[in-house]
């Protein structure tokens, strides 16, 4: 992992859970800029599309 890299994370249970593997040590101190995903930008333009489904596209916009 660089310096600074910028992955996914879904917070369940008072813990914030990478979405993919992360290369760190153990006890790694980390500070953690929160960008919460807006989806209501897409919200119709899909059709009847989950919000899971939402997230997927957004991800593909930024390839």
């Amino acid at each position: 992992m660089s310096a600074s890299e910028t992955i996914e994370c879904v917070y369940e249970g008072g813990v914030f859970k990478p979405m993919e593997d992360v290369k760190l040590e153990e006890g790694t101190k980390l500070k953690i800029k929160i960008e919460k995903v807006d989806l209501s930008k897409y919200y119709g333009m899909f059709g009847k599309a989950s919000a899971e489904r939402l997230e997927e596209l957004e991800g593909e916009v930024y390839l």
